[in-house]
Order: structure tokens, then sequence, then C-alpha cells
């Protein structure tokens, strides 16, 4: 399956990340990313739609429904 790739303007508007918050965490090795000819940096649009959807945080009363759950 053929990934779509999108570029910083792209991305900054998808991720709600400033433009230099992006440069900063490509610096970092933080977020996957391309960079075909050393260049522009183009990102997979999946790898980040993936990356904002982890680490959900779940409302308490969820949480605590999943504790006591576990005792059952």
């Amino acid at each position: 399956m053929d990934q779509l790739l999108i570029g910083m303007n792209e991305a900054s508007k998808l991720t709600g990340f400033s433009k230099s918050t992006l440069y900063k965490l490509t610096s970092q090795r933080k977020i996957p990313f391309y960079k075909p000819f050393g260049k522009k940096i183009f990102f997979s649009m999946e790898q980040l739609e993936k990356l904002m959807k982890s680490n959900l945080k779940e409302p308490s009363h969820v949480f605590e429904e999943k504790i006591m759950n576990s005792f059952n």
C-alpha cells in the first residue's frame, strides 16, 4: 500500500504543531520523516495520524471501570 506523503505545511495543519516544532522533532528523531534529496522534509500522513492517536488518555471513569472489572 502506497503511503501519501505530505510536506511541512500540510503536516503542520494536520498535527496542529508549528513548523518550528516539527523541525525540532525531526532533528531529535522523535517523529518519522523522509528527506529524499537531503533538503525538503516529507511525512507519511498515515504515520502522523498513527502518532497523533498514540498514548490515549481515557477519562477517569473509564479507567476506574476497567480496574474494577479486572477484579471480577
